[in-house]
């Protein structure tokens, strides 16, 4: 389930980003980083973006490409959250989180996250940038091999399940394909994330 407060109070950050033309200084930043991504292995560390690339986000990188709407962009955490699938960059530095909307353009918006990104004296994880994925069709069947979670919902210009088959259907009965997670394992992820928690520390709802 989505952590609404958390993902409001990121929201409110954007928002009073934007209206005040405050496009410098301290990350914006959402408590925790998503558990979508930390069944991946991403550390249990904040997840934050910088205020520049929130003005590229924006912007549409100055009109360079379709921008995202604010309610979008406001959401991050929750796109995240909700990803229809996400992809494992070449050099292992980051990765690619496609979402479930779409831009402006009505182009599948991807999400690039960076672990572990050193913050001052702090450490976080990075929302590098987010927009619309020109070809995204065929740049997804390029690197099926790096798809890492496939989600239960997807995204209407981008449907996986048929790519998946195609590209990884075979080599799978060969045994030589990495593991593709899906929503039973991060819903047993969740679950044991819960039980770990000590008492104390499990927020009670009125």
């Amino acid at each position: 389930m989505r952590d609404r407060n958390i993902a409001a109070s990121f929201s409110e950050q954007v928002y009073a980003r934007l209206a005040r033309g405050e496009l410098r200084g301290r990350m914006l930043e959402h408590a925790r980083t998503p558990a979508v991504l930390r069944i991946l292995g991403f550390p249990s560390l904040p997840l934050a973006m910088t205020p520049g690339v929130l003005s590229k986000i924006a912007s549409g990188k100055n009109g360079g490409r379709a921008p995202l709407t604010l309610r979008q962009i406001a959401t991050l955490p929750e796109l995240l959250d909700e990803a229809a699938a996400v992809f494992l960059q070449e050099d292992g530095s980051s990765v690619i989180v496609l979402s479930t909307e779409c831009d402006s353009d009505d182009k599948p918006i991807v999400i690039c996250v960076r672990p572990d990104v050193r913050d001052g004296v702090r450490f976080v994880n990075l929302i590098a940038t987010a927009f619309g994925k020109d070809n995204a069709e065929s740049w997804a069947a390029r690197h099926m091999h790096a798809l890492r979670y496939a989600g239960e919902k997807t995204n209407p210009r981008l449907p996986l399940p048929g790519l998946i088959y195609h590209q990884t259907g075979a080599r799978e009965t060969e045994g030589s394909r990495r593991k593709i997670l899906g929503p039973e394992d991060l819903r047993k992820f969740k679950a044991a994330a819960r039980v770990a928690l000590p008492l104390r520390n499990i927020p009670q709802t009125r």
